[in-house]
């Protein structure tokens, strides 16, 4: 769902956030002064009102769902209005009524056009929990939303912690807790939390890198999940940049077009893809298009992928990420390479010394190198505090990048 839209109410919607309160009975005046006793009656309001996008010309949207006119609200006082159109939606909220809830049954239709029925404020923030979130993720944060067997393989397994953005944290135990927290306003997962599979797999989630995972592994792609890539989007496949509009196929077996990010994304979540149909049409890392006809090629575009970024040029690479050319105005290097290094050709048992960053650079992005390498340890490291440190395979060098961040 678009967030930013969620966040971003209009002012006279945040209107009904606030309870409506009447006074019931008159005060006599006996000349004493006497503190009047005052019954009040709180109107409470279902936050669902204030979350939707606004009206459009069919109802009103929700992002995964809209509310099909006509359809009814109530007010403050139990009165109805007949909202029929954008423009009686705009109207009503623009006059001094204060709207506090749907009147059901509403008819409420999805993305894919299919229409289902809401008997209660309940159901309706349980097909809310339901939509998928296509962004929020910027900052290492998942939006949360209800995952179960409606739009997942996978089912939350309770209690689970949600923070909102203000870094507060509550902890819900079941559907019905989740549904009202995230009816009520943008809550964020918590780690750890776990999942559980179809088969009764438990999944331990640690990270938002093993959320997008364990989501993305629900597809039926035969190619390692570690192929798609959460922060472009899954727009790339291995180092192969996907053309809208294409084609899938879903594991019901019908075949869609698929004409946008968003679409595509929400398939990804949802793990209901089971193949590209093809011919399907790729970018290189060139900008050429190259085309392939079935999965067999597919499959042999991405070990080329891999094949070029080797397990040594790999190593290289990451050795490189953490000095003092890597966005040399935002941030320290984590170390200075006291060079030389060395480096040894799998095929050819010979050895190559490299001098300087200019010539590690070179090699990473040599597209003509078809040879694979191992970095030769150990190697030596001058930390920020002026520390040498040696490391002598390239674990050593994970705790050392994490603690520059």
């Amino acid at each position: 769902m678009n967030f930013l839209k969620k966040i971003c109410i209009p002012f006279f919607l945040m209107l009904l956030l606030f309870s409506a309160c009447q006074r019931d009975g008159e005060i006599e005046t006996t000349g004493e002064i006497v503190d009047p006793e005052i019954e009040t009656e709180v109107i409470e309001v279902n936050p669902l009102v204030a979350r939707s996008g606004g009206p459009n010309s069919s109802g009103l949207d929700f992002d995964c769902f809209e509310i099909t006119y006509p359809f009814d609200m109530v007010d403050e006082n139990g009165e109805n209005h007949t909202i029929d159109s954008e423009e009686s939606f705009i109207e009503l909220f623009e006059g001094e009524v204060i709207l506090v809830d749907f009147v059901y049954p509403l008819d409420i239709v999805d993305n894919e056009g299919n229409t289902s029925v809401i008997n209660d404020g309940e159901e309706l923030a349980a097909a809310f929990a339901l939509c998928l979130p296509d962004g929020g993720w910027e900052e290492g944060d998942f939006p949360a939303y209800s995952i179960d067997d409606e739009n997942s393989c996978f089912d939350l397994v309770f209690p689970v912690t949600l923070v909102d953005l203000d870094e507060n944290t509550i902890e819900v135990n079941n559907d019905e807790e989740l549904n009202a927290a995230v009816a009520e306003g943008l809550y964020f997962f918590s780690y750890p939390f776990t999942l559980e599979s179809e088969d009764g797999e438990l999944v331990e989630v640690n990270s938002i890198d093993e959320l997008f995972e364990a989501l993305i592994s629900c597809n039926g792609f035969e190619i390692e999940d570690s192929t798609f890539v959460w922060e472009n989007g899954f727009e790339y496949i291995g180092c192969y940049m996907l053309e809208f509009p294409f084609e899938v196929v879903l594991n019901n077996g019908t075949t869609v077009i698929v004409e946008d990010h968003e679409e595509y994304c929400d398939l990804m979540l949802q793990g209901e893809i089971v193949d590209y149909s093809y011919p399907l049409t790729l970018t290189d890392q060139e900008g050429n298009a190259v085309t392939v006809e079935n999965e067999e090629e597919l499959y042999g575009l991405i070990d080329d992928c891999f094949d070029f970024l080797g397990f040594g040029r790999l190593d290289l690479s990451l050795l490189y990420s953490g000095t003092e050319v890597l966005n040399p105005d935002e941030m320290e290097p984590c170390y200075t390479i006291n060079f030389p290094i060395s480096l040894v050709y799998d095929n050819q048992n010979q050895t190559e010394e490299l001098a300087d960053l200019e010539a590690v650079f070179d090699l990473l992005v040599d597209v003509n190198l078809e040879t694979e390498f191992s970095l030769v340890y150990p190697i030596s490291l001058t930390l920020k505090d002026e520390t040498e440190v040696s490391i002598n395979q390239i674990e050593d060098l994970y705790p050392i990048l994490q603690d520059c961040e």
